[in-house]
């Protein structure tokens, strides 16, 4: 089947959006404040710092036109990323199934995150995202979305942002009844250590879940599984159920 968006003329809607895209950065370019007033916050905050002897307060006169720069840019606004949503991604979307929901603004919801214990021990105090996608494939319900996760510290004056997630985090049931609780994560120990990192890997334990060794080796190579019920996990997990 042809996309809808195609025949209706995706090319010139691409194209037009590829164009405002365009015009949206020149716009932004264009609200910077000039190279020269950078180079005289610059010169006027090295002169406060050798008269004053305060690194703050110049440290913050020389970075007053770099902050400006960001509150001009910010005012711009975007017109072509709403654009790209309502006329790109909900009509290839609906294409897949007219049943599936799109909500550009949404995402997972936070307890879904933190109950897939996959980031687990990992503190976080930012939460977000968009492009919440939300339907289901014969009884199995799925939801999927961008997200950004992150820790931001305060140190003194200064704050700093570590990531926890960003990508896109998928959510689905699973059509089967089960009882126990298992977890897939990339096997990073053993690609960097081989059978040293498995060892490890089987001594530490973690999460109060058992190491599960499986038959395919390709998926142990690329695995590490973790579950209260080998057996179920290896059910789950079989070349025939997957």
């Amino acid at each position: 089947r042809a996309v809808p968006v195609a025949r209706a003329g995706a090319g010139p809607t691409l194209a037009d959006i590829d164009r405002e895209r365009s015009e949206l950065a020149a716009r932004r370019q264009a609200a910077r404040l000039p190279g020269s007033w950078k180079i005289a916050a610059g010169v006027l905050g090295f002169v406060l710092l050798v008269w004053l002897g305060n690194l703050e307060i110049a440290g913050l006169v020389a970075s007053v036109p770099w902050i400006a720069d960001v509150a001009r840019m910010a005012r711009v606004k975007d017109t072509a990323t709403p654009r790209i949503q309502a006329e790109i991604l909900r009509p290839l979307i609906q294409f897949g199934d007219p049943s599936f929901s799109y909500h550009p603004r949404a995402s997972i919801r936070r307890d879904l995150f933190t109950a897939s214990r996959l980031f687990e021990g990992e503190s976080f105090n930012r939460y977000g995202g968009e492009d919440l996608v939300a339907g289901s494939h014969g009884s199995t319900q799925f939801a999927f979305s961008e997200l950004s996760v992150t820790r931001v510290k305060r140190r003194g004056k200064r704050t700093h942002t570590e990531v926890v997630f960003r990508g896109l985090f998928f959510s689905a049931d699973f059509n089967k009844a089960f009882q126990g609780e298992t977890l897939v994560l990339p096997d990073r120990a053993e690609k960097r250590m081989g059978a040293v990192g498995r060892a490890f890997q089987s001594i530490a334990g973690g999460r109060g879940l058992e190491l599960v060794e499986l038959e395919d080796p390709d998926f142990e190579r690329a695995f590490v599984v973790r579950s209260s019920d080998p057996t179920e996990a290896r059910y789950l997990l079989s070349t025939s159920l997957m």
